[in-house]
């Protein structure tokens, strides 16, 4: 009865073109219980909107870190910009652009003027 009371919860919350989605999820859910499972696709943290497009964001607590998960996201996707936030200062390596946890506050400006201020002299070069 848990179940399906769950499962007829799906119809009243989701749009129906994610009922099924749903729906093998839920399913595949209790098969995997007690089973070890690995994800084999790279996750950011955020997804910003910044002048029509989309920027991958990547939160560290530190200076330091791989970034292996944003790398692969702009590998794949091409993102015209790409962020880490952590406790470093401000700096550009390759195509990421770093900011220091402090500076997160103006990050929405700064996006808007790096992918903005690029879709703007690409249209002006056209």
């Amino acid at each position: 009865a848990i179940v399906q009371t769950l499962r007829d919860d799906f119809r009243k919350y989701a749009r129906q073109s994610r009922h099924q989605h749903l729906d093998r999820v839920f399913s595949a859910a209790a098969r995997m219980a007690g089973r070890k499972f690995v994800y084999s696709r790279a996750e950011v943290d955020y997804l910003l909107p910044a002048g029509g497009r989309v920027v991958p964001v990547e939160v560290k607590s530190g200076k330091t870190g791989r970034l292996r998960s944003l790398h692969s996201f702009v590998e794949r996707y091409r993102p015209e910009a790409a962020v880490r936030v952590y406790g470093g200062p401000f700096r550009r390596d390759g195509g990421i652009l770093s900011v220091p946890l402090y500076g997160i506050e103006g990050l929405p400006a700064l996006l808007q003027r790096e992918v903005g201020g690029r879709r703007s002299a690409s249209a002006a070069d056209a």
